[in-house]
This record gives C-alpha cells, sequence and structure tokens, in this order.
C-alpha cells in the first residue's frame, strides 16, 4: 500500500503537467499521506488527503475525472504466486542434484508472499523458489531492519543458476 500510494501521488501529478492542455490551469496537491504504525509490517491500506484547485468549471471535471480514473486504475496488489508443475519439478530436480536431497525442502502450495515474480508466473511458466537465510543461527525476518543477509548462501544460488541453464540450454 505504501509503494501504491507513492505511485499514485507521482501519477496525480502528472494531471496539471501532462494530462491537461498548458493553457488549462490546475493544482493537484497531496497534502497528507497515513497508513501503519509499525516500522517492520506493511500497513492494510494507507490513506491519501489533499485538494486541487482550478480556474474553470470545466478544467475541475477532467480533473475530477482524472483523479477517480488514476485511483481506479492503481495497482491492487500481486497475483497469486503459484508455480507451474513442469518448471517446478525441473527445479526440484536441479536442486537435488545440485544441493543434494537433504538441503531441498519440497513444498508445492501456492505462496502468500506479495511477489513481483507472480506477475511473471502469470505470463509464462515458470517456477519461483526460495535459498533460505539461516546459517549458523536463525536469521531475523526479510523485513525486519536488523536482516542481514547470508552472504554463504551466493554461491549456492549462483551454483543453481548455472545448473538450471545448463539444463534447459545443454551445450552442443
Amino acid at each position: 500500500p505504501i509503494v501504491a500510494a507513492a505511485q499514485l501521488i507521482m501519477a496525480l501529478q502528472t494531471i496539471p503537467s501532462r494530462r491537461l492542455s498548458p493553457q488549462d490551469s490546475a493544482v493537484v496537491s497531496i497534502t497528507q499521506i497515513n497508513g501503519g504504525e509499525a516500522i517492520n509490517v506493511l500497513p492494510d491500506s494507507v490513506v491519501l488527503r489533499g485538494t486541487f484547485r482550478c480556474l474553470s468549471n470545466r478544467v475541475r471535471a477532467r480533473v475530477r475525472e482524472l483523479i477517480e480514473s488514476y485511483v481506479a486504475t492503481q495497482p491492487q496488489g500481486y497475483p497469486v504466486t503459484k508455480n507451474h508443475a513442469p518448471q517446478a519439478q525441473l527445479l526440484r530436480e536441479v536442486a537435488v542434484a545440485t544441493l543434494g536431497a537433504e538441503a531441498v525442502r519440497w513444498n508445492q502450495a501456492p505462496s502468500m508472499a506479495s511477489e513481483d515474480f507472480a506477475c511473471m508466473l502469470e505470463a509464462c511458466p515458470g517456477a519461483y523458489f526460495w535459498i533460505g537465510t539461516d546459517g549458523e543461527t536463525p536469521s531475523k525476518p526479510l523485513h525486519n531492519a536488523s536482516y542481514d543477509f547470508n552472504d554463504a548462501l551466493i554461491s549456492h544460488g549462483v551454483a543453481m543458476w548455472v545448473a538450471l541453464v545448463e539444463k534447459q540450454l545443454p551445450a552442443a
């Protein structure tokens, strides 16, 4: 919601400069943004408040129409992050071959994570996977200010990608 609100604020600012004639005076101002109370939790909603001013009722009606349109067309969250079965199976095979069966946890359920990759999975077959983050001691959660990426996992990630590429595009 915070990112969507920021995108909406930026989009609204283009109304006077890009969507109206330079001869149609208008000002769109977002004067308040309220959302969330914790630093490591995404809020359920964000409330924007503001005003717009114009010098004619015709421009006022057009600005109102554009604001309503921008609000209605802002992204409303991510789709379900759900792997495609053949690609997920290939990923599992490569992971087991690369990292060993004991290192691979297999879960076929869709993920509740809000993830950009979900949009890619809607557009083309693929599989989303997590490498994990814990080392000798459990890590802080991903959205925690004290989260520290486990650099020891870089080599595992590189090995996985190399193995996937070699499996999909074998050398001639």
